[in-house]
């Protein structure tokens, strides 16, 4: 990850399956998201699913770590239905998933 760093990259994230997305920003201690134990019916476009909540959470200006709970929240919506997910997913409902295991102080 250091070498990323090195080239000038502002945060890397590194997707680990079943082991969860490491989040290692410039100005902080890396971030650990696990991964939930969950059936999966339809692993195609996971990751591209996952991009889009982490993307969409940065672009609110959320911290790293909820843009990590809300592209997992959004993988695992996928990874539990087959075929694409669709365009009118319940932005309020996803973030009560991204936040339902999760203390914030």
């Amino acid at each position: 990850m250091a070498r990323f760093h090195n080239l000038g990259a502002e945060v890397v994230v590194l997707s680990m399956g079943a082991s969860g997305v490491l989040i290692s920003p410039t100005d902080a201690d890396p971030i650990h998201i696990p991964a939930h134990a969950l059936p999966v019916v339809d692993a195609t476009g996971a990751g591209d699913a996952f991009w889009a909540g982490f993307l969409t959470a940065r672009l609110e200006g959320k911290s790293w770590r909820l843009c990590g709970l809300l592209g997992r929240a959004a993988a695992e919506l996928k990874l539990q239905r087959v075929g694409p997910l669709s365009n009118d997913v319940d932005r309020e409902a996803l973030w009560e998933r991204a936040l339902a295991d999760v203390e914030l102080t």
